[in-house]
């Protein structure tokens, strides 16, 4: 029997975010500077942990042989996305590595020295890979890369089986057979799209996920929520996300809500941006609970003592300082690469008032099958759940939303992870409550099939990548394939997106970087 005491996954869980964030500093700043934000970190993280889970009691409690059999799983799901050099990657996959090959091969901060950039990325995710990769070379990278991705997504695991109150061994394979395959209906949206006319792509042996490809009109109206693989094998440095969702769930604090989410900006801005109006409305339900037991100045002090906490105040400064003056000097944010329709930091909204029918159509069928048939079929457990509405409805404004560039999805892609996920989680304590060892009512039934189809997808996808694997005859094949290994010396309009064009312009190059 595997006995973990839960503040011991949970410290786990912190220490996988904040480890790299403390190689970045000590990496890319004056030594003067890192130890004052690495000491800012760890007072915040400290303060944290000591008032949240020291006095926890809870244990997760698992065979030894299930551990390992459910480790294995998450492990093997890793191995098959691609992105560590087996199996077939996916077409962001060689950008990917390019960075991971920068970081390696060039001193930190890295300066290109043919072109005068310097990296501007969210590159927190590779450091500890990147930092075995200089001592040993690229395997151990790529091992490492594929080590750290197993470690946060078996943690995740367990944090989210903690979450739903898991207490049979069968509850945690539920946890992590939902986890891999957690995707929208896909195929039911590709047959849609395919009957109406307007797909780029008939239904195939592939993840099935790009099916409003056909109504992209200039602006970002191609809408695309990800999976769980499809975030594993194209953008998988965001994945510390599924991290941040279970422990902010878990105590639903305004004390910690702020530094949660910084934590996660350094491996996802998108996300800690789209986490945003959830810990909003978390926060006021919190503020609603002092107000029904304390009056006048006891709730305004209550709320102003959570929001302004150690870990909120000093993981702001921590964090914010450096990773926010880090990405403005990338060349998209700076407008170094800029033009009329992408602005330095713009954003806003798709031009809404001007679509056609057929495109409200499109975003109508979408949200049904991202995530509005999910809701509808679980809805009567969670009708007086706020969380779970406001989630809903922020799954369905996001796709309206652009940032960046008007004409770029990142904001629909990247900024609907935390919502997907917290909808997982829903699934989740339906099923555990209302479905597992249940009889097989009509209820229970139809939400098996929509499961089974949701399923689907992942499962073509894997298929799609054996395929192509036996095409090649190879372990290691690649769908995109670009023509170079670095970023130096490249145009500006092959790297805008991971470099910082004039890093004498910059706050962060000029000042805080050694």
């Amino acid at each position: 029997m595997v006995t973990l005491k839960f503040k011991h996954v949970t410290l786990f869980a912190y220490l996988l975010l904040l480890v790299p964030i403390v190689i970045f500093f000590f990496g890319w700043l004056h030594w003067y500077y890192a130890i004052i934000f690495a000491a800012l970190l760890s007072a915040a993280f400290v303060w944290l942990y000591r008032s949240d889970y020291m006095a926890d009691r809870e244990e997760i409690a698992l065979p030894l042989k299930h551990f390992i059999g459910i480790a294995a799983l998450i492990g093997l799901w890793v191995l098959m996305s691609g992105n560590c050099g087996f199996s077939a990657s996916q077409f962001d996959i060689p950008w990917r590595n390019v960075i991971l090959s920068d970081l390696i091969n060039y001193s930190w901060p890295v300066y290109y020295d043919q072109s005068g950039y310097a990296l501007a990325y969210y590159v927190t995710f590779w450091m500890i890979p990147a930092l075995v990769g200089k001592a040993f070379g690229w395997g151990a990278a790529l091992f490492a890369l594929w080590l750290y991705q197993t470690c946060i997504c078996l943690t995740a695991v367990l944090l989210v089986a903690n979450l739903i109150k898991a207490q049979k061994t069968s509850i945690y394979w539920l946890v992590a057979v939902v986890f891999v395959l957690w995707s929208g209906l896909n195929v039911l949206g590709t047959m849609i799209m395919q009957m109406w006319d307007h797909n780029l792509y008939p239904l195939g042996l592939n993840g099935n996920d790009s099916y409003c490809d056909n109504f992209f009109n200039g602006e970002a109206t191609n809408f695309y929520f990800r999976s769980t693989m499809d975030c594993i094998q194209e953008t998988y440095n965001q994945i510390p996300v599924w991290l941040v969702v279970p422990l902010l769930l878990k105590k639903k604090r305004i004390h910690s809500f702020i530094f949660l989410d910084l934590l996660l900006v350094p491996f996802s801005p998108w996300a800690a941006i789209g986490f945003i109006p959830l810990m909003v409305v978390l926060g006021f339900q919190e503020l609603y609970g002092y107000i029904r037991s304390d009056r006048g100045f006891v709730v305004l002090k209550k709320t102003l003592l959570a929001i302004f906490s150690p870990a909120n105040v000093l993981g702001l400064v921590g964090c914010l300082v450096v990773f926010g003056t880090y990405f403005l000097s990338g060349s998209h944010m700076s407008g170094a690469a800029s033009n009329g329709s992408d602005a330095p930091g713009s954003f806003g909204v798709l031009s809404v008032w001007l679509w056609p029918g057929e495109l409200w159509r499109a975003w109508f069928i979408f949200c049904l099958c991202s995530f509005g048939i999910f809701a509808i079929l679980i809805a009567r457990k969670f009708k007086k759940d706020v969380l779970f509405w406001a989630n809903i409805f922020w799954l369905a404004l996001i796709p309206f939303i652009w940032m960046g560039t008007i004409w770029g999805r990142d904001f629909c892609m990247n900024a609907s992870l935390p919502g997907v996920f917290i909808l997982m989680i829903y699934m989740l304590r339906y099923l555990v409550d209302h479905v597992q060892g249940k009889p097989l009512r009509f209820w229970n039934l139809l939400i098996i099939i929509v499961l089974t189809v949701a399923f689907a997808s992942p499962v073509m996808q894997t298929c799609y990548q054996i395929q192509l694997m036996i095409a090649s005859r190879s372990f290691s094949t690649q769908i995109l394939t670009i023509d170079f290994d670095t970023f130096n010396g490249q145009p500006l309009n092959k790297c805008a997106n991971f470099v910082c064009a004039d890093p004498s312009q910059s706050f962060f190059f000029t000042y805080l970087a050694r």
